[in-house]
């Protein structure tokens, strides 16, 4: 897409990006039935391979390419105070809390999954957490590379306007077990937030 992106008109863009939207909540929602993927394996679907059937590749492919159109519209000139651009940016913002709560969370599940008390019985915790583990290895290059590094590249003014919902979400990320992420967020909060604290005169 980055290579035919200045030859697709604005209206051309909201038809793919909405497109790519479809496809990633389609497969994130198969992807979040655990149950219905046991009970396919279980039925033989897929049998040749170790994981449970699932969209993981659909649901990161699309999620990927959504965010790194959204990000090229911010530096794109020809939709600089169009409308389109005003909806890009909301979309854009809507979709990285998304994201970066997802990862939270599912880190979150991680974490509790080493302590004993878990009410579930042992064969399904362990389904689940053997499908978390991959959905987060697979989120991490998404999260590092292309969300925290385009938020960290926004224009300095774009950043400030927004910094209030995208802060406490940087917050979240500095207990994460990947120390990529840790390491971008860290140079967001100095290239971005740290200019932003000016001393009180």
């Amino acid at each position: 897409v980055s290579q035919h992106y200045e030859t697709i008109p604005e209206s051309g863009i909201m038809t793919l990006l909405d497109a790519l939207q479809q496809s990633f909540e389609f497969a994130q929602e198969f992807n979040r039935q655990i149950e219905l993927r046991q009970a396919l394996k279980r039925l033989g679907f897929m049998k040749e391979v170790k994981q449970l059937p699932g969209l993981l590749k659909q649901e990161r492919e699309s999620l990927s390419c959504s965010l790194r159109i959204l990000f090229q519209v911010q530096a794109d000139p020809r939709m600089s105070g169009s409308e389109f651009a005003s909806r890009a940016v909301d979309r854009l913002l809507r979709l990285c809390s998304s994201v970066l709560q997802n990862y939270v969370n599912k880190e979150r599940i991680l974490q509790r999954s080493e302590r004993p008390d878990s009410a579930e019985s042992l064969k399904d915790k362990e389904a689940t957490i053997v499908e978390v583990e991959r959905e987060v290895h697979g989120l991490v290059p998404i999260i590092s590379e292309v969300v925290v590094k385009g938020l960290k590249d926004l224009p300095p003014k774009l950043f400030e306007q927004h910094v209030h919902v995208l802060f406490p979400l940087f917050c979240e990320l500095t207990i994460v077990s990947s120390f990529e992420v840790r390491s971008l967020v860290r140079e967001v909060l100095l290239e971005q937030v740290a200019p932003l604290l000016k001393p009180s005169p």
